[in-house]
């Protein structure tokens, strides 16, 4: 077969196009620091790392769902244990209250307890961005609150607080994040703990101490209050542990799709060497091959 001038040239010209395409390719890796700039790269790679990515989205939004779960939980149990406090403080002037001497003195318990009373009270009206801690998923207005229709009581103001609030921590599983009104105050009738310390404080305050029943209505809650705190920790735990298990998986896929995706500097750096090399050796040649044209042939 003969080859012409034509034909070593051209063949030449695509060589030399090709190697510049090679080192701009390089160039961009480079300036990009990823291997996969547009599908074509690597169709099988860019699958990949969009399979991957995808992934690795998901598991964000379950870690970024479990750590708003968690402060709103734990903005549950701060709310609990302030409550707790009052609750064991109420229980400790009860036992000085048996005291006969402090007959003159139960007025003053009374103002005591109205003052703790409200206070209970704020917490149960707790919010966490914006939402109610204990109205379950009913935030249009607080959950508890003073009745001032005869005869006075406390009441829950909304419809229904036993609404749970959940958030995905996983494909398949979704994770309750709060302590419902129901689950720790139980139904609001007239005889739970909040209007028997109501009408504790007010019957203090006429001087009369409160019934053995009623002061034992009030160590049911104290119980009932740390049994719920614990219910709630055990959802923080198991939070927790999802979060770690999810952290381990999200630094995995990123590790992965680094590996698919992200430039080795330094052996891009000596490929980009040699297909400058190779072009400056191409442009050389050039010089002496393109120049020639018929005229060099008559």
């Amino acid at each position: 077969m003969r080859i012409t001038d034509s034909l070593l040239q051209t063949t030449f010209l695509s060589n030399l196009n090709n190697t510049k395409n090679s080192l701009s390719k390089v160039q961009q890796q480079l300036t990009t620091q990823k291997k996969i700039n547009v599908v074509s790269d690597s169709p099988s790679g860019s699958a990949r790392v969009m399979r991957l990515t995808g992934q690795l989205q998901d598991i964000n939004a379950y870690i970024e769902n479990i750590n708003n779960g968690k402060t709103f939980l734990q903005s549950s149990i701060n709310a609990m244990e302030g409550m707790q406090t009052e609750i064991q403080s109420i229980l400790v002037d009860f036992t000085a209250i048996k005291n006969a001497i402090t007959d003159d003195s139960l007025p003053s318990f009374g103002e005591k307890l109205e003052s703790a009373l409200d206070s209970i009270i704020d917490r149960a009206n707790s919010k966490f961005a914006g939402k109610y801690l204990f109205g379950g998923t009913d935030n249009s207005q607080e959950p508890y609150g003073y009745n001032a229709t005869p005869p006075p009581n406390i009441e829950q103001t909304i419809a229904d607080s036993s609404g749970e609030v959940k958030v995905k921590i996983s494909s398949t599983i979704s994770q309750k994040i709060n302590v419902t009104g129901d689950e720790l105050f139980g139904t609001i009738d007239g005889t739970d703990v909040l209007n028997t310390l109501y009408d504790i404080k007010e019957n203090l305050k006429l001087g009369v101490r409160p019934s053995e029943a009623e002061i034992q209505v009030v160590e049911d809650f104290n119980e009932k209050i740390i049994s719920v705190m614990a219910s709630a920790g055990n959802n923080l735990n198991r939070m927790d542990n999802t979060l770690e298990i999810l952290s381990g998986q999200e630094l995995e896929l990123r590790d992965i799709i680094s590996k698919e995706q992200d430039v080795d500097i330094a052996q891009s750096v000596i490929e980009m060497e040699n297909q400058q090399f190779a072009l400056d050796v191409a442009y050389k040649t050039s010089s002496m091959i393109l120049p020639k044209s018929l005229l060099d042939f008559l």
